[in-house]
């Protein structure tokens, strides 16, 4: 039987260096967490929409132990492509939305969630119908069955055709859930500000229980009844920074499934974020890194790069 239920986004991070050369990763911030999860062994399985163009990331999470039955296959939209350009003035992201804002409930027939401990998801999975409504529609069925909720805080106005109503949504259900990740960056987009100081106690007076919230360099706060503990970022040579708030959510997830206390989580957390921090990609060992596949996106990345030089 499944522990863990996962519903959002799995998709392509489309890295475009300054150097020219373009990048193709998994990514996913609910997917980097079921990748965790399993390779901890944990029964977890993710709901989500791909495009044919993305079987290799369907490919990668079943390698890693994920069930990936729920995983729907679109043969006419191609998957989401998270277009990252890592150089001086550029935007934190471009998005081109494909397959995963698709996902109906009807996608998830036959999943059933009796003895399911927690169900997660993400507001980059509530941003878009339909997939807004299959979201929803799982979380008040995991709700009225007394499944914990999790959720990761990641908005972005950008996102939404009503941002003011996207915010309102995603705080709505802050008082639903057992555990929220956010980082700094996340709560200066939700609530205005990125102080962790400002940031705890409104979503504390807001009915927040658990609480992961990441400030990158400065390390990352684990909030649980009132208890604080503070973790340092890890002392690694970064080779790249994405995916580590995912592994160190994970570590915490990981201690709630095993009904472990927090602080145990925390730690096996701080090892996974070490470990990707170490590497390229969001999975350690660089495990989520797409060698020789090219998305659409990429391919002209690199045919506009040739005609300009």
């Amino acid at each position: 039987m499944l522990e863990m239920v996962a519903i959002g986004e799995l998709l392509f991070d489309v890295f475009v260096l300054p150097d020219g050369e373009v990048r193709v990763e998994f990514g996913g911030s609910p997917a980097n967490l079921c990748a965790h999860l399993a390779g901890a062994g944990h029964r977890v399985a993710l709901c989500a929409r791909v495009g044919r163009d993305g079987l290799p990331l369907v490919g990668i999470l079943e390698s890693l132990g994920v069930d990936v039955r729920w995983v729907s296959v679109d043969d006419d939209v191609p998957t989401t492509r998270v277009i990252l350009r890592r150089q001086p003035g550029a935007p934190e992201f471009e998005l081109e939305r494909g397959a995963d804002a698709l996902l109906k409930r009807e996608d998830l027939a036959g999943l059933e969630l009796r003895d399911v401990k927690l169900v997660h998801t993400t507001a980059f999975a509530l941003s878009r119908p339909p997939q807004r409504e299959a979201v929803l529609s799982l979380l008040d069925e995991a709700a009225s069955s007394g499944i914990a909720l999790s959720l990761d805080a990641n908005y972005r106005p950008s996102l939404w055709d009503d941002p003011g109503e996207g915010r309102d949504l995603v705080l709505s259900l802050v008082p639903r859930t057992r555990w929220l990740k956010l980082s700094s960056h996340d709560a200066e987009f939700l609530l205005g500000t990125r102080k962790r100081g400002e940031a705890i106690p409104r979503l504390a007076d807001l009915g927040a229980r658990g609480i992961c919230f990441s400030m990158g360099p400065g390390g990352a706060l684990i909030v649980d009844g009132g208890r604080e503990l503070y973790l340092p970022a890890p002392d690694v040579e970064v080779v790249d920074p994405k995916g580590a708030g995912d592994a160190l959510y994970a570590g915490v997830l990981h201690a709630f499934l095993a009904g472990r206390a927090p602080e145990e989580g925390a730690e096996l957390g701080l090892a996974w974020a070490a470990s990707v921090l170490r590497c390229r990609g969001s999975l350690p060992e660089g495990k989520g890194v797409i060698e020789g596949v090219k998305t659409p996106t990429a391919s002209k990345i690199q045919s506009e790069r040739k005609e300009e030089t």
